[in-house]
């Protein structure tokens, strides 16, 4: 016998591959032969974002890179700061993925907009990452939009 199982679950949702195979055995399996463990297709995340958060969010998504507006957009919900399951899932990113570099876009947009005399010189990207105490490198924890970011309103252009 055959059998494909398919699972959809809610972004903040961890199913473990031995919840998966004992549903498996319940469901008759006598052998699993591969799991295949996707992610659904990213959809764009709405909210009701700070002007000038909304303006970075529609300039990555305008460069192709919704997956981080998204993660901005998911942190901004959460208050600011999400873990890096949160933010791997709100990417549309497999669990486990390497997210070196996640935020250079991000920090590329920003610096455009200080340029053009939108947002002040003197403020940081608007998401950063956020790592451990212990020394060397290490994968981010998770990221947070500073505080200058949730409370702007400005203009977006």
């Amino acid at each position: 016998m055959k059998l494909t199982l398919t699972l959809e679950t809610e972004i903040n949702t961890t199913v473990d591959l031995a919840t998966i195979h004992a549903l498996l055995a319940e469901l008759g399996a006598e052998e699993t032969v591969g799991v295949n463990v996707s992610t659904p297709p990213l959809e764009v995340i709405e909210a009701d974002l700070p002007a000038l958060l909304a303006e970075v969010t529609r300039r990555l998504t305008e460069i192709g890179y919704e997956d981080r507006a998204n993660v901005i957009t998911v942190a901004y919900v959460d208050g600011g700061e999400i873990d890096r399951a949160v933010a791997t899932s709100a990417a549309g990113y497999p669990k486990g993925k390497q997210l070196r570099g996640f935020t250079t876009p991000i920090g590329r947009v920003c610096r455009e907009m200080q340029e053009e005399g939108v947002v002040p010189q003197d403020w940081p990207a608007p998401l950063t990452a956020l790592y451990g105490d212990r020394p060397g490198y290490q994968a981010a924890r998770g990221f947070a939009i500073p505080q200058v970011w949730m409370d702007a309103e400005g203009s977006g252009e």
